[in-house]
């Protein structure tokens, strides 16, 4: 089952968000990743959480695909990251999510569409 999704969600620089809620805002324990601007645009994993990078595709990744896939990177950086990369998270609350950046606006903001799923 999904827990939670969204389409065409804006983070603005910085913000946390959490996966399992849809919740942007300042840091909180149960958020899944920063978007973070200082050292370098990049979404870091929170709370040690690990993610995989599928690469670039045309939608949000599927949950075989992400649960098929090895979670072992803590940040990813601009110019890696890009309109249309794919990550798969393992949640702080023990859940499944695939995101997609739609964008990375020209003020910073990183634009993304995201499916959790129940369970990992």
């Amino acid at each position: 089952p999904t827990v939670a999704e969204g389409t065409g969600v804006t983070l603005p620089k910085p913000s946390y968000f959490d996966l399992d809620t849809g919740a942007i805002g300042d840091f909180d324990a149960s958020r899944d990743f920063l978007w973070q601007t200082s050292g370098g645009d990049r979404v870091i994993g929170m709370n040690s959480m690990r993610f995989a990078d599928l690469g670039v595709g045309p939608r949000v990744p599927l949950h075989h695909s992400c649960s098929d896939a090895t979670r072992n990177e803590a940040a990813i950086y601009v110019p890696t990251l890009v309109a249309g990369t794919r990550l798969c998270f393992n949640t702080t609350d023990g859940n499944l999510a695939g995101v997609r950046v739609d964008e990375i606006q020209p003020d910073g903001d990183l634009v993304i569409s995201f499916v959790t799923w129940e369970g990992p």
